[in-house]
């Protein structure tokens, strides 16, 4: 991207003047970076750790057989018991998240929702044929049940597991002993569904309605969201071209060496991050209260780390207007950007997705190989208590603070970094390496990193573009609001 007159240092700025005392700052980048990568290394090694350790506990719970389990209990305290009451094998938003609009695709499409049901009858996991062959019994339920019967006898199964396909099965014949409570502990909504199809034709009949509400609900945001990626692709084109004529230059203040502070101050910031999210997990811990509510007070705190650069001897002025907390051309002007922006955003996000998905299906996540990217604010949606703290924290909290130190602190120090000048390879090489830290740190896991990065990268450009944060707080509260209201419109029904 070409940059504009005032991205042209002066030689009369404050920090090259040598009676200025900015002059006398000298920034150690380099050793924030090593701090900075540490930390993200670190955050990869245990989110890695912690997924194979839950895939490994997950096989001992549903493969194992019983003899085997009590065998080896003594080594691992965390091996299911033979005798142990159900788990709770599906009750809990995510799988609500998976089977709702399922449901509803087999209410309007009984022939094509076929398509949806078949790889949870292939999956390896028990349970998740269990919940296929409850969806199946939609429309054969006496197919499903002779499956279920069947599979419930397998000698391989924890007793929780079998029971739940003992208990599946008895519901949707209709029998009277299967237990509406002891299906919904085992299996959450699909337990629920199980019930209503052999035993009440009313329950049955208001879950396919709202799950036909819901498909319609997504179908028509799908659409909207389709048109604005149109839409942002011709803008995305028109801005290239501007690009390449040099009529859209940087937004950007004057590059300068003192913007080797704002390293040393994302590096405090991360390491406060993790800091007060350690606090706020005991916090909530202590209270009774879920991570999200602690979070509305810990997370916005870590932005105290911007008081380093005055410590450092600058000014908290200059580090507003060199980390774009700035009004722009004007607040609203600056929004309407961020809605440009945002458009533009999506197909840029759209292959991030598809690349995603590419590394889903070589991680082998529809063969139950690996498991798909999730984020833990699924489950507090599930909690009505929860909810005004996760919408909180996703879309408004996230994108100030998240934007703030990515493209404020991050993307600053980058772009004044890089030995490539300020043209377009600065410009994207500094949106991609902070797009990658970016989706490093986040609990969804390696899989999701391309999905991530494509959103980062979005507002990273839209940060070139317009110097100040407002229009990628903007764009990045837009894109994690839609993502929350459809989890919401999925769960809540």
């Amino acid at each position: 991207m070409d940059t504009s007159p005032s991205d042209t240092q002066s030689t009369e700025s404050p920090e090259t003047d040598p009676q200025s005392p900015l002059a006398a700052i000298r920034p150690h980048p380099w050793v924030a970076w090593v701090i900075v990568l540490a930390i993200v290394a670190l955050t990869i090694v245990l989110q890695s750790f912690a997924d194979s350790t839950a895939a490994s506990t997950e096989a001992i719970t549903e493969l194992a057989h019983e003899d085997a389990l009590e065998a080896t209990s003594e080594l691992n305290p965390f091996a299911a018991k033979p005798d142990a009451a159900p788990t709770g094998l599906g009750d809990n938003a995510m799988v609500i998240v998976q089977g709702r609009p399922t449901l509803g695709l087999i209410a309007w499409m009984p022939e094509a929702a076929q398509s949806q049901i078949a790889p949870l009858l292939d999956n390896p996991q028990p349970v998740q044929v269990i919940r296929g062959l409850i969806l199946q019994a939609v429309t054969t339920p006496t197919e499903s049940i002779e499956q279920l019967r069947s599979l419930s006898q397998a000698a391989d199964l924890p007793s929780d597991v079998s029971a739940a396909a003992s208990d599946a099965a008895n519901a949707i014949a209709g029998h009277s002993e299967a237990r509406q409570d002891a299906l919904r502990e085992q299996l959450g909504w699909f337990g629920t569904l199980a019930w209503a199809i052999g035993n009440d034709d009313t329950m049955l009949a208001s879950m396919k309605d709202s799950a036909k509400t819901t498909v319609i609900m997504l179908g028509l945001g799908l659409a909207c969201i389709a048109l604005a990626a149109i839409v942002g692709l011709v803008l995305l084109i028109v801005a290239l071209v501007k690009v390449t004529d040099g009529s859209l230059p940087s937004g950007l203040q004057a590059s300068s060496p003192l913007h080797g502070l704002y390293a040393e101050t994302f590096a405090l910031w991360l390491v406060l991050l993790n800091v007060l999210s350690i606090a706020a997990a005991l916090v909530a811990q202590a209270a009774d209260v879920t991570q999200f509510t602690a979070l509305l007070v810990f997370f916005p705190a870590s932005l105290v780390a911007l008081a380093w650069p005055s410590i450092r001897g600058s000014t908290f002025a200059r580090t507003c207007a060199d980390i774009g907390w700035t009004r722009g051309h004007g607040v609203i002007r600056e929004c309407g950007a961020g809605l440009i922006g945002w458009m533009g955003m999506l197909p840029i996000q759209l292959v991030g997705i598809a690349c995603t998905y590419g590394l889903m299906m070589l991680a082998g996540v529809a063969d139950g190989d690996s498991d798909a990217p999730t984020h833990p604010i699924i489950d507090a949606l599930g909690d009505p208590v929860a909810v005004l703290g996760a919408f909180m924290v996703a879309i408004v909290l996230a994108p100030i603070v998240e934007e703030t130190a990515f493209r404020g602190l991050l993307y600053r120090q980058l772009r004044s970094l890089s030995a490539f000048g300020r043209g377009a390879l600065s410009v994207t090489i500094s949106a991609v390496v902070t797009g990658l830290l970016f989706a490093a740190i986040h609990p969804q896991g390696l899989l999701a990193i391309p999905a991530l990065m494509s959103i980062a990268i979005a507002v990273a450009l839209a940060r070139e573009w317009r110097g100040s944060l407002i229009a990628p707080m903007i764009m990045h509260g837009m894109n994690n609001a839609l993502a929350v209201t459809a989890l919401l419109i999925i769960i809540k029904g």
